[in-house]
């Protein structure tokens, strides 16, 4: 019996190792707030100009020493400067420095000037009433990494409830898409994470680890039930 508990502690070590050694599956998944982002950088629109400036698209600005970012929307329209409270008359949180896309419908592109984890932003449209917010992600093959979306309500109460839009991945995001639908719209400060999203093992290997330690318990129960 000991030769067959050795036998099957080496297996489920062996096992444990190869686990370990298996690459992770890449995920992208949604994040619903900003919590939720880790260590994010967190650039204010107020950066870019007083209210009610215009900024041409494409424009660019630098988020750290070697991370810069360019935004640019659809239809290579202008993009302004608001506030919430003053020029803004929407539920983001009263006095927020927003970016608006000018009265033309996204979607709003972000472009990184290396993989970024994680990105988000609040969203509200440029009409009161239902909506429907989408996020998505690119890699630097400009291939989709994920689509996610947000039912989103605007209004005027200026409360801090206009929806979040989020998403991570563990594929280094280089693209960020923000849209809505049918209207133009403004987002207030973007989050922006640049390190690892935790991975998630390979389900194979996630068997193989369980079906180890289930032969190394039925041993010990065989043991028992003799003494």
């Amino acid at each position: 019996m000991r030769v067959v508990q050795q036998i099957c502690t080496g297996f489920v070590f062996a096992v444990a190792a190869a686990t370990l050694a298996q690459p992770a599956t890449a995920q992208t998944s949604q994040v619903l707030s900003r919590s939720d982002l880790s260590a994010p950088i967190q650039f204010d629109w107020s950066s870019i100009g007083t209210e009610l400036s215009v900024h041409s698209s494409p424009f660019n600005v630098a988020l750290g020493a070697d991370l810069t970012m360019t935004v640019s929307t659809a239809t290579g329209s202008a993009m302004e400067r608001r506030t919430q409270g003053q020029s803004w008359g929407g539920n983001f949180t009263h006095g927020e420095a927003l970016l608006w896309t000018n009265s033309h419908t996204g979607p709003l592109t972000f472009a990184f000037s290396q993989a970024i984890s994680g990105f988000g932003s609040n969203i509200m449209q440029n009409q009161y009433g239902s909506f429907i917010g989408t996020i998505r992600t690119f890699d630097a093959g400009h291939n989709l990494l994920g689509s996610f979306t947000v039912n989103g309500v605007a209004n005027g109460n200026a409360d801090g409830t206009a929806s979040f839009l989020g998403a991570q991945s563990t594929s280094g995001i280089r693209y960020v898409e923000l849209d809505v639908t049918t209207h133009d719209f403004a987002i207030n400060a973007l989050s922006i994470s640049v390190g690892d999203v935790s991975t998630v093992p390979e389900p194979a290997s996630v068997v193989l680890l369980a079906t180890g330690l289930a032969a190394i318990g039925l041993v010990g129960a065989r043991r028992r039930r003799r003494a």
